[in-house]
């Protein structure tokens, strides 16, 4: 029934998908293990499939990275190919969608140094922002040594990762920021303080490409429409934020980043 099972995903209706990177498929079954139906077809042209990298879901479609293809696909229950897009030259082999229709992909950059980076891109595989980097050694270590970002999509469009040199997960919400970012932004002192204490990244990025530092390192001005759009979010809540504190303690939170 199975040659390799390489990846596995449960749908919002129950039902079991799981990627044969040997026999190049995709398989389907039921929640009660009822075989539904199996696609893939082998090969470079349209809908097909050379290589299978990662396969994940993205608003009920099947999404496969096909590595040999340069290429990141969709698909439906059906097996019918929805969408192609080319990886450009970024080529990243580990490759997952949110709902929207944004890719991340983790990537090598060969500059005047090689760097390991986390990568956002648009629906067209355009480059967004860089979420984190780090540099490789010159001398680069065997395969099973090699440090990497392991990251996934959850169905909040949060995004989950992690590096294998470090034990712990970083979580950005579904507008790209870490508990840092808040915290910092809403200048809650007292949890940056315990944050940094634990060692949380201060150079991780939100989607407008700040780091916690530079979300208050500006004008108050400049953001004050950003704090209205969260008041009026807390205020059916009956909460409401204090501007002058605020605006009094960005500094400090400046500082502690620094």
């Amino acid at each position: 029934m199975f040659s390799d099972i390489s990846r596995i995903e449960v749908d919002d209706k129950d039902d079991i998908i799981i990627m044969d990177a040997k026999e190049g498929c995709i398989k389907i079954f039921d929640k009660n293990g009822k075989f539904i139906r199996r696609f893939g077809e082998k090969g470079q042209g349209p809908g097909e499939i050379q290589s299978f990298g990662r396969m994940s879901l993205s608003n009920n479609l099947i999404t496969i990275n096909d590595v040999s293809n340069h290429r990141f696909s969709y698909y439906d229950k059906n097996g019918e190919c929805i969408r192609q897009i080319p990886t450009g030259k970024f080529r990243p082999p580990d490759t997952l969608a949110d709902t929207k229709g944004n890719l991340y992909g983790g990537v090598l950059s060969f500059e005047d140094r090689i760097f390991t980076k986390l990568m956002k891109f648009d629906q067209d595989f355009s480059p967004l922002l860089t979420i984190t980097s780090f540099e490789m050694p010159k001398q680069v270590p065997p395969a099973i040594l090699m440090e990497r970002i392991y990251f996934k999509v959850r169905r909040d469009d949060s995004l989950v990762w992690g590096r294998t040199s470090k034990y712990e997960l970083n979580i950005l919400n579904n507008d790209g920021s870490t508990p840092l970012l808040t915290a910092a932004f809403l200048c809650r002192s007292k949890i940056v303080e315990a944050l940094l204490d634990k060692g949380a990244d201060k150079n991780i990025r939100n989607l407008s490409s700040k780091t916690a530092l530079e979300t208050v390192s500006g004008p108050f001005e400049d953001v004050k429409g950003i704090y209205d759009s969260i008041g009026k979010g807390l205020a059916p809540l009956g909460l409401e934020l204090d501007y002058d504190r605020i605006k009094m303690t960005r500094p400090k939170i400046a500082e502690m980043l620094r």
